[in-house]
C-alpha cells in the first residue's frame, strides 16, 4: 500500500500529545499483541469430548490461527486499502499523532494499517469463534481415532512437515514460530493440528483402505485406457538387447561385407532373449549390452521403425551406426503414457475428493456417537 501524504500538512503541529501518552498507547498496542496465555484461560474449561477438555486458552488460539489465514480479512483488507478516502483516513490518523519526521509518519502509516486489520478481525471473531470450535472438537475425535487405533503420529515427524511449510516460506522454523507469534498463534497450536490432520489420514486410511484401493486402482485404469487412444510411437517403450560388432581402422567395402555376413550369422541364430549374451560370445570382438526400457523415439531412422515394427522376440536386420554393425533384440514393449501435468491433476484431485467423502462419514459417526459438552 503506497499512501501519499503531503507531510508538511501532516506535520502541523494541530494535536500535541504527551510522552506519557505516547507511552501509554504503546503498551496497548502490545498488549493487544500478547498471546492470552494466562493461568486463568489455560485452566477455564469451554468443552468436553468424551471426557476430554477443550480450554478457552486452546479456542482462543485457535480462532487466532483461522483469522491469520482467513481469506475473508485479506479480501476486506484489499477493499478497505483501495478505497477512495483510504489517504484522506490516513492523514487524520497521522494528524492525531503529530509526527516530526518521515520516519514516524511510516510507522503511522503501519500503525494505521494494523488498526484497520484489527477492527475487521474484529468484526469476524463470532463467526471464528465457532468455527474454531466445531474444528477442536473434530480435531478431538480424530486424536481419539487415532490413538485407539494405534497410529497417532510422531511428534519427530511433525516437526518434519513443520520445518518443510517454514521451507516453503522461506524462513528458518524459528522465524516462521515469530511470524506467527506477531498475529496471536503459539506454533504449538499449528502443531497439534497437523498431528491431528496427519493421525486421521492414517486412520481413514486404515478404516477404508479397500474401497480407497479401488477407487486409485479405477482412475488407473481410465487415465492408462484414455492414454492409450492417444499413443503414438514416440510413446512406445522397447525392451531391448543389443550386440555391436565393432569395425575397427579404416573402413573399406571387404570389412563391410564381412562385418554385416557375420550379423546376419548370428540373426539366423538367435532363439531367445535369454540366450542372447551366450549368442554374442560366438563372434570375435561382438559387445553384448542389456539395454532395459527405450523410448522407441530415442532411435534414429530407419533403426526407430524396425524396432516398432518387430515382434517380441524377434531381431531386425543388422543396421550401420558410427560403433559398428548393431543387432537389437526386442524383448518386450509397452504403451507409455505421456506426461500431461493437468491430467495428473485432475486425478489427484478424484482421490481427494474420494478421500473427503469417506473422511466426512467416518467424523460423522463419531460424532453420533461421541459425548459432548458445551460450558
Amino acid at each position: 500500500m503506497t499512501l501519499k501524504l503531503d507531510l508538511k500538512a501532516t506535520m502541523t503541529p494541530r494535536h500535541s500529545i504527551s510522552k506519557l501518552a505516547i507511552v501509554s498507547f504503546v503498551l496497548t498496542i502490545l498488549a493487544g499483541a500478547m498471546l492470552p496465555g494466562t493461568t486463568y484461560a489455560k485452566q477455564t474449561i469451554v468443552a468436553l469430548v468424551n471426557d476430554e477438555p477443550i480450554s478457552a486458552f486452546d479456542l482462543k488460539q485457535r480462532m487466532n490461527l483461522l483469522l491469520a489465514n482467513s481469506r475473508q480479512v485479506r479480501s476486506r483488507m484489499q477493499a478497505r486499502l483501495k478505497s477512495s478516502n483510504i489517504n484522506e483516513q490516513f492523514r487524520t490518523f497521522a494528524m492525531r499523532h503529530n509526527p516530526k519526521s518521515r520516519e514516524e509518519v511510516q510507522r503511522l502509516q503501519k500503525k494505521f494499517i494494523q488498526q484497520i486489520k484489527r477492527n475487521i478481525v474484529k468484526g469476524l471473531r463470532p463467526q471464528a469463534r465457532k468455527l474454531a470450535m466445531d474444528e477442536l472438537i473434530e480435531e478431538r475425535l480424530k486424536l481419539q481415532e487415532a490413538k485407539r487405533l494405534n497410529i497417532v503420529i510422531e511428534d519427530a515427524k511433525v516437526s518434519g512437515s513443520m520445518a518443510q511449510m517454514a521451507k516453503r516460506n522461506k524462513m528458518t522454523e524459528k522465524q516462521f514460530a515469530k511470524m506467527m507469534r506477531s498475529q496471536g498463534v503459539d506454533i504449538v497450536t499449528m502443531k497439534q493440528r497437523m498431528k491431528a490432520d496427519m493421525s486421521w489420514q492414517q486412520a481413514v486410511q486404515r478404516k477404508y483402505g479397500r474401497e480407497l484401493s479401488l477407487t486409485n486402482n479405477y482412475l488407473n485404469r481410465v487415465d492408462v485406457s484414455a492414454y492409450a487412444a492417444q499413443a503414438g510411437q514416440k510413446n512406445i517403450e522397447l525392451q531391448l538387447h543389443r550386440i555391436t560388432l565393432p569395425i575397427k581402422g579404416k573402413i573399406d567395402q571387404r570389412i563391410m561385407v564381412e562385418r554385416f555376413a557375420e550379423a546376419d550369422k548370428l540373426r539366423s541364430q538367435f532363439k531367445s532373449c535369454e540366450l542372447i549374451k551366450k549368442l554374442s560370445g560366438s563372434v570375435e570382438g561382438a559387445r553384448y549390452e542389456n539395454l532395459g526400457r527405450k523410448r522407441a523415439s530415442s532411435f534414429p531412422e530407419p533403426t526407430r521403425s524396425q524396432l516398432i515394427q518387430a515382434k517380441i522376440g524377434e531381431m531386425p536386420p543388422p543396421s550401420l551406426s558410427p560403433k559398428g554393425i548393431q543387432l537389437y533384440a526386442v524383448c518386450g514393449r509397452r504403451k507409455v503414457a505421456p506426461v500431461n501435468k493437468k491430467r495428473v491433476a485432475a486425478k489427484k484431485r478424484r482421490q481427494q475428493q474420494e478421500f473427503n467423502i469417506l473422511s466426512e462419514r467416518h467424523l460423522r459417526d463419531l460424532k453420533q456417537d461421541a459425548f459432548i459438552e458445551y460450558r
